[in-house]
């Protein structure tokens, strides 16, 4: 992905939520790894290397409801609840994304 492309992401990003798999299956529950706001397309770039020894590495854009913050990250995907709210808190997230219900999952 070049960084123009991350660049025009970054620009349109208006939704509430958005997911981009780069490598790998995508798992019911999306964890951040980064904390990203107002990131630029090369930083992201620079993520997304760092992060790509991972089996399922996905970019990952929401909005936080209670803030309004909007968030571009690196994430990963889980298939077990409790693996996922130990790896959102290890990383230091606010929040994980359940695929299947379409909600947030506060930590």
């Amino acid at each position: 992905m070049s960084e123009q492309d991350l660049q025009s992401l970054i620009e349109r990003q208006d939704k509430e939520w958005f997911s981009l798999p780069i490598k790998g299956n995508m798992n019911r529950y999306i964890v951040a790894m980064t904390h990203n706001t107002n990131v630029s397309a090369r930083r992201l770039k620079q993520q997304i290397k760092e992060y790509n020894i991972l089996d399922n590495v996905n970019l990952w854009g929401w909005t936080d409801k209670e803030t309004n913050v909007q968030y571009i990250d690196i994430s990963t995907s889980c298939k077990s609840l409790d693996f996922a709210k130990k790896l959102g808190k290890l990383y230091k997230q606010i929040a994980i994304w359940d695929i299947e219900t379409m909600s947030e999952i506060r930590l």
